[in-house]
């Protein structure tokens, strides 16, 4: 093989082993996180606690497999498996996170008493090979939201995060939780 033929097979292998890990994200995801891994309630999937963040259990409603809240009570985090039929499963496993995503504001929409806006285009990333959207909305009481949709051991899941007092929820915080959101998505396994 000549030099240049080296050459350009070595661009080629550096090219193709950096896009499997590559993060694509609008917000970026260097929040520190502790060593401390909390587990889902089924096992299937854990993550790494954010620094200044707690695991918290959900006594009353059994509706987050994993809920982390800020040490100051001023956001929280959820991941919330999608449950959805075996038809809908059908259509996702052909439109993918896409279909989720759809899916995801449909319930959201729904939830909402007082109307949904979002706030931002749907944004759609990947990294080692998941496929991932989010959107922003504001929820009922006019606070932001983020939520990230992907699949994972093909079940659906939401990660969600939210502001919970209204007088700290300025887009600084705001950008700020979804690095810290980032950051736990890319610690999940």
């Amino acid at each position: 093989m000549n030099r240049a033929a080296k050459i350009l097979l070595l661009i080629l292998i550096l090219v193709l082993s950096g896009c499997g890990s590559s993060f694509n994200s609008l917000y970026e995801s260097n929040y520190p996180l502790t060593s401390h891994r909390i587990f889902s309630r089924a096992g299937t999937l854990s993550v790494k606690v954010p620094e200044e963040w707690f695991a918290a259990e959900d006594n009353e409603k059994n509706i987050f497999d994993i809920w982390l809240v800020k040490n100051d009570y001023s956001a929280s985090m959820s991941l919330v498996p999608l449950n959805i039929d075996e038809k809908i499963s059908e259509e996702i496993s052909i439109s993918g996170v896409e279909g989720l995503l759809q899916i995801s504001k449909s319930f959201r929409k729904l939830e909402s008493s007082f109307g949904y806006a979002e706030t931002l285009s749907s944004e759609f990333f990947e990294y080692n090979g998941i496929e991932y959207a989010s959107y922003q909305y504001l929820k009922n009481n006019n606070l932001k939201e983020r939520v990230i949709i992907f699949l994972y051991h093909r079940v659906p899941y939401e990660l969600t995060v939210s502001c919970e007092i209204s007088e700290m929820c300025d887009d600084q915080f705001m950008h700020e939780l979804f690095i810290i959101q980032n950051a736990v998505l890319l610690s999940i396994k």
